[in-house]
């Protein structure tokens, strides 16, 4: 895998899914289970829960020191509009991966 600074694909404006694949190494925040996680709370305790899915556009293009921002329409397979708003970008791997201050992402175009 090749770190670069901007991830190439997908691009701003196109439909993508986002899952969290797992946390990252030495993550800000340890993710939640999924017993503690209510989804659409602002006041959870932790990173999200390790297979959180969002689908809908990308909202600016994904790079380093950004966040990975997502106008949601589908959480976990439910239509709900919202947005997704990761905490920052530390790396970027080719072809899919992104790298936040708490998690590890596989995004991919719809």
């Amino acid at each position: 895998m090749s770190r670069i600074n901007t991830l190439s694909f997908p691009k701003a404006g196109l439909r993508v899914r986002v899952v969290k694949q797992c946390a990252c190494a030495n993550p800000a925040a340890q993710p939640a289970s999924w017993n503690e996680w209510i989804p659409g709370r602002w006041d959870n305790q932790g990173s999200l829960p390790v297979d959180y899915e969002v689908e809908g556009i990308l909202f600016e293009p994904i790079e380093l020191s950004q966040h990975l921002c997502v106008l949601r329409e589908v959480r976990n397979g439910v239509r709900v509009d919202g947005s997704f708003i990761s905490t920052t970008i530390v790396a970027i791997d080719l072809p899919d991966k992104v790298v936040t201050m708490n998690s590890v992402y596989i995004v991919s175009a719809l």
